[in-house]
């Protein structure tokens, strides 16, 4: 069902908590691709890509999202009791009690099932700039450094 029509009594009493368990264990068995659409599919791969494994998001990346499940659903039910004197920021005492160990969950899932189709984690890093220069710090005394390739660089103190 569509998140614009669900009910109040779906969610009512202990529901809530009910709910969102349901909901944390299909995502925690489930492999989310990263850059996923509107059917959680990953994005089509370009040719040079055929063969590349698919990189799904991690646990924290789902803790996230169903914490904004949680504030999605504190929009549309404010009154509901798991927010009672809660403030804006904070989630219901369950959420906070259960995130490690949904994100636990899902860490373990996921080394269960990724294989040579999908992966967990980072993409292959690289610098931002190729030609970046460190010049360290001198600590405002204005020296005279060497950067990484032997360059004679000033650094002033302001």
């Amino acid at each position: 069902m569509p998140f614009a029509q669900m009910q109040y009594i779906e969610i009512e009493q202990d529901n809530f908590e009910t709910e969102m368990f349901n909901y944390q264990n299909w995502i925690s068995s489930s492999l989310i691709p990263c850059f996923f659409d509107d059917d959680l599919q990953p994005p089509r791969k370009r040719n040079q890509e055929e063969d590349a494994p698919t990189r799904i998001l991690n646990a924290s990346t789902l803790g996230k999202y169903v914490g904004k499940v949680i504030n999605l659903i504190r929009h549309k039910f404010p009154h509901h009791p798991d927010y009672a004197g809660l403030k804006s920021d904070e989630v219901p005492a369950w959420w906070s009690r259960d995130r490690k160990s949904f994100e636990t969950e899902c860490s373990d899932s996921h080394r269960r099932m990724a294989g040579s189709e999908y992966f967990v984690g980072q993409m292959e890093t690289r610098p931002l700039y190729s030609d970046n220069i460190f010049i360290g710090y001198d600590g405002g005394k204005g020296q005279l450094h060497k950067d990484w390739q032997g360059s004679d660089h000033f650094h002033a103190a302001n």
